[in-house]
């Protein structure tokens, strides 16, 4: 079966004379069969040694537990040595304390066998998982026919594009045949933490796997940009550098964690191979960098807690010179400086929010518990690379765990200390309000009555609020509407007006304006005074408001003078039946406060459009010479003017 990334490479033993990667001629084939024959029956007792581990139907077998082990302690061994009888003697099975393959950070190289043996029923394609993405080198030895074995390779030394198999974690693929036991060889090799977590896949199940795996990571790096963003946010509103260092501090832990999950590796930087194995050490020792100029500047340690804030510059100072060191120098000493530095800052930031928390310090109470969740989190995954804790989900993933738990706490944080601040300056302005009020009510009120009014000092500002904002629409009303009537005044009749013209140009209709000026006004209010002439005028719109309807528009836009804007009407004799209607309606007699009744008369100039004018203006001046062509032949009741 053809994988692709498939690399080949065949081994033989020394014993029978074989060279690395020649081709036997016949007549040399059938002498070394008998050679090969006894030397692989010698060795069969070697490796049979290891029991069969059974393969059937299932989806997944963990491997790790069913190892067989080899240190190496100088990395001097080849494969060719791994297979001679004495070696291979020296095969041990995992302790059980270490039933992991967590071998901490060591410079040996370790071989590892197990012996595969499918059942009848079961499929003959599989894929070995070694499920430890940041691992230098993993090399898998697969027997073939005829006595040589296959050679796959994979690691974060090596390309992405390189690997046998496409996965952020190094995937084999492994042909299984009923009932032929197969012993597979490992060799594992790392300048950071040695740990083996083995499954055996076949790919459907792994596929499967994969969906919920990789979406968890998606949430994770998802959340992670969520809050880089909206925080950065926060910092161009704001302009506060303490949401800068949070953002950077995020971004340097979404690399670290990029690189430790395999992700990065997988889709972000598949060919730089140098930065595949060192962005796992730059990621994690920038995160510690910006954490400690977080932790100091949220918590105000320089003021407020001078001794442990010496202490957070020294460490600032560490997690400084180890990005660098874990670019240029070799990886065993920057992994050392990570995990003893992390694990001593942990330590200490929990101890200065422990502190900030017993000075009352806005947000030290999320601080502590974000720092708390991370220092158990960084002492799992040290104390998993060094040897001391077995790999499973939760310890290989501790610090994905922890930190997502933790940048959700210190956003947490941040948003108290924003909401603590807001709280206080309005507290300050409310206790400013209130002493205010306390020295205005003590002059008037008992001590009983000053009581109930800071009581209910929220309400009243609701109410005071409400108010203003009543005022501010009634001004706004006022603005378009004619106080003493109601009606639109000059202002929100010239827009009504040029709104009619628009409609009655779209539609290819008409509209007729009315412009109307009471007779005999001026006489009354000679006679009985401006408040009668008033409430004279106040009866004058509401009848004209009744008359029409409500999509037309009355308005007031002089002492006596009315107009109105009736939509949807083009026709003459239409418009006059209106204007008589209007007429008649206005000469009933008004019955004044004083229980006076008075009659007025009405002078109505009729424009139409499109025909008396195109433009407001020529509309308005054409009615406005109708209306005094109106009145001039009109007699006015009473003998009285306008």
């Amino acid at each position: 079966m053809n994988y692709p990334h498939e690399k080949t490479i065949a081994f033989t033993s020394p014993a029978t004379g074989w060279g690395r990667a020649g081709t036997l001629r016949p007549w040399r084939l059938a002498m070394a069969a008998l050679p090969v024959f006894i030397l692989f029956f010698d060795w069969g007792l070697a490796i049979a040694q290891p029991p069969e581990f059974s393969v059937g139907k299932a989806g997944r077998y963990p491997l790790t537990p069913a190892l067989f082990y080899l240190e190496d302690g100088d990395r001097s061994l080849s494969f060719d040595d791994i297979l001679h009888p004495e070696t291979l003697k020296r095969f041990q099975p995992l302790v059980k304390g270490n039933a992991s393959a967590n071998f901490g950070l060591t410079r040996s190289a370790f071989w590892f066998s197990v012996t595969l043996c499918a059942e009848p029923a079961a499929p003959s394609r599989w894929l070995l998982e070694f499920a430890y993405p940041s691992t230098d080198s993993i090399e898998l030895y697969v027997p073939q026919p005829g006595g040589w074995f296959e050679k796959m390779a994979s690691g974060d030394l090596l390309p992405f594009t390189a690997r046998p198999f496409p996965h952020r974690n190094h995937v084999f693929p492994v042909d299984l045949q009923p009932g032929v036991p197969l012993t597979l060889y490992l060799r594992v090799a790392s300048a950071g933490t040695v740990s083996v977590p083995v499954h055996l896949w076949r790919p459907e199940a792994l596929w499967q796997h994969d969906q919920a795996n990789y979406s968890s990571l998606s949430l994770y790096f998802g959340m992670l940009i969520g809050l880089l963003l909206y925080n950065l946010l926060l910092y161009m509103s704001l302009r506060d550098r303490l949401f800068l260092t949070y953002v950077a501090f995020v971004a340097s832990m979404a690399v670290g964690q990029a690189g430790l999950s395999g992700l990065g590796a997988q889709f972000l930087w598949p060919d730089w191979t140098w930065w595949i194995n060192v962005s796992p050490l730059v990621g994690t020792s920038a995160s510690g960098l910006f954490a400690t100029m977080f932790a100091r500047s949220f918590l105000s340690t320089a003021d407020k807690l001078p001794r442990l804030d010496r202490v957070l510059i020294a460490l600032a100072v560490l997690f400084l010179l180890i990005v660098p060191t874990a670019m240029f120098l070799p990886y065993r000493i920057s992994a050392w400086m990570v995990n003893i530095v992390g694990t001593l800052f942990s330590v200490l930031v929990v101890v200065t929010g422990a502190a900030s928390l017993r000075q009352g310090h806005p947000g030290a109470r999320y601080f502590l518990l974000a720092w708390t969740v991370l220092l158990v989190s960084a002492g799992v995954i040290s104390l998993h690379n060094l040897g001391m804790l077995p790999s499973n989900p939760f310890t290989t993933n501790s610090l994905l765990i922890g930190s997502a738990v933790e940048m959700l706490l210190l956003s947490f944080a941040l948003a108290d200390r924003i909401n603590v601040t807001r709280l206080e300056k309005e507290q300050a302005q409310a206790t400013a309000l209130a002493t205010e009020q306390l020295m205005v009510e003590a002059l008037r009120q008992s001590e009983r009555q000053l009581e109930a009014r800071v009581a209910e000092r929220t309400s009243e500002l609701e109410k005071t609020n409400a108010r203003l904002k009543d005022n501010e629409q009634l001004l706004e009303r006022q603005a378009q509407h004619d106080v003493l009537t109601g009606l639109a005044n000059r202002k929100l009749f010239n827009d009504r007006l040029s709104g009619a013209i628009e409609r009655a140009k779209r539609s290819g209709g008409g509209f007729a304006l009315l412009m109307l000026d009471l007779d005999g006004f001026k006489k009354i209010n000679d006679n009985h005074g401006h408040a009668a002439g008033d409430a004279l005028l106040v009866s004058v719109a509401n009848r004209l408001r009744a008359a029409v309807r409500a999509a037309d528009t009355v308005a007031r836009v002089g002492g006596d003078e009315f107009v109105l804007i009736l939509e949807s009407l083009d026709e003459t004799g239409e418009a006059a039946m209106i204007r008589e209607k209007l007429a008649g309606l206005l000469s009933e007699p008004i019955t004044l406060a004083g229980g006076d009744k008075v009659r007025v008369g009405a002078s109505i100039g009729l424009a139409l459009y499109p025909r008396d004018g195109t433009d407001p203006e020529k509309l308005f001046n054409y009615a406005d010479r109708a209306m005094y062509e109106s009145k001039g032949k009109r007699r006015r009741p009473g003998g009285g003017g306008s």
